[in-house]
């Protein structure tokens, strides 16, 4: 009933488990212009020699439990993407949903943004030949894991994390948060980042 909580979880299961291709991580809601909810996910099959796909599947009116059926987006086969794809986000602008995923080691400076649009919320999605479109840049090392926000002007900013060069992984790493103006039009997005100097702050 508040967002500083207490918060309980009354389930007896979870809301999305794919167990046989190597369980379901990554959860991102979206609201879709006619109010509907969706979930987005990935399987983790990287973790067993899978492959990993990003899902899309509608969410009851109360966003605790998903109805319908679960529709797979895009999978890994691009070269920069390894044997994993993840972390999806979902932005819709003048009529295109656009995709955006994260690829490749996470633990090191081979992760990346990509991103996917298409014109229907289920797709067919196609991936951008462009990608990956933010890289590891000076001692900005791996981005990924993006998050689309908007600030009080409308402008609209990619949240992501990255490590520091030369403090990559998790035994030795330094990652921090960083944010990015990013714009979307024509079917296209660009991300101004990353950005190695100040920049002006988003407006409240």
């Amino acid at each position: 009933s508040s967002p500083t909580g207490p918060f309980r979880d009354t389930a007896s299961r979870p809301l999305v488990c794919q167990e046989a291709e190597g369980g379901s991580i990554d959860p991102s809601p979206f609201q879709d212009v006619d109010g509907q909810w969706y979930l987005l996910w990935k399987n983790d099959g990287n973790c067993c020699n899978q492959l990993t796909n990003i899902y899309l599947q509608p969410l009851g009116a109360d966003g605790l439990k998903l109805t319908g059926q679960a529709t797979p987006l895009i999978h890994n086969f691009e070269l920069w993407e390894g044997n994993v794809i993840e972390a999806p986000t979902l932005y819709r602008s003048g009529g295109v949903y656009y995709l955006l995923y994260s690829g490749g080691p996470y633990d090191s400076d081979l992760y990346a943004v990509g991103y996917a649009t298409s014109n229907r919320i289920t797709g067919p999605y196609r991936k951008a030949p462009e990608n990956p479109i933010l890289v590891s840049k000076g001692a900005v090392a791996g981005p990924g894991h993006q998050a689309v926000v908007q600030d009080g002007v409308g402008k609209t900013w990619l949240a992501y994390h990255a490590w520091t060069a030369g403090r990559i992984g998790d035994a030795v790493g330094y990652r921090s948060l960083r944010l990015d103006p990013v714009t979307f039009a024509g079917g296209k997005v660009k991300v101004a980042g990353p950005t190695l100097t100040p920049q002006q702050a988003p407006t409240p």
